[in-house]
């Protein structure tokens, strides 16, 4: 038996959403090499009118959204709420901010990750994304459980109310 953790295969689709070529081109590369993670499948857009754009698109299929804050359309925490009120995808913030206040208050506003892009690599960039994808999926199958709890209850419900409980004696 092998010592070699076993790897499962998964592909993740990513729209990143970055106005600096270079950085996209970093990002691409990066991902390139986090084979230990996923195999990525990254999209850039460079404003959030397309990032809109293809988060409407019916055809398409996003698992994460890796979002800079500082766009030629939109800046700051409005980039993020733009993009948030509008998707159940998880979203990972790039900033070139090193403010630690701000990524959590990104954080605390819903963000899965805010990463200084000072500090990025393709270990905690693939993690990043990997993790979130994987949060957003548990968080899913929770609030279905729920759901599907909160229907057995009402069922139950109408089924007990519906039955006699008064002490009736039965004759001999």
């Amino acid at each position: 038996m092998s010592n070699t953790p076993r790897r499962y295969y998964i592909r993740l689709r990513v729209l990143h959403v970055e106005d600096n070529p270079l950085m996209a081109r970093t990002v691409r590369r990066l991902l390139t090499h986090a084979s230990n993670y996923a195999d990525f499948d990254i999209l850039c857009v460079a404003n959030l009118r397309d990032a809109v754009e293809q988060l409407n698109d019916s055809t398409q299929r996003w698992d994460c959204i890796l979002l800079d804050l500082t766009l030629p359309d939109c800046v700051g925490a409005a980039t993020f709420e733009a993009i948030y009120k509008n998707t159940e995808i998880p979203i990972v913030v790039l900033t070139a901010e090193d403010d630690i206040d701000l990524r959590t208050a990104i954080i605390g506003a819903g963000a899965q990750d805010c990463i200084f892009k000072g500090d990025i690599g393709t270990e905690i960039l693939a993690r990043s994304i990997r993790f979130a994808v994987e949060r957003c999926r548990s968080l899913r199958e929770l609030r279905r459980a729920v759901r599907e709890l909160e229907e057995a209850k009402q069922t139950m419900e109408l089924i007990l109310g519906d039955l006699d409980f008064t002490f009736k004696p039965t004759s001999h």
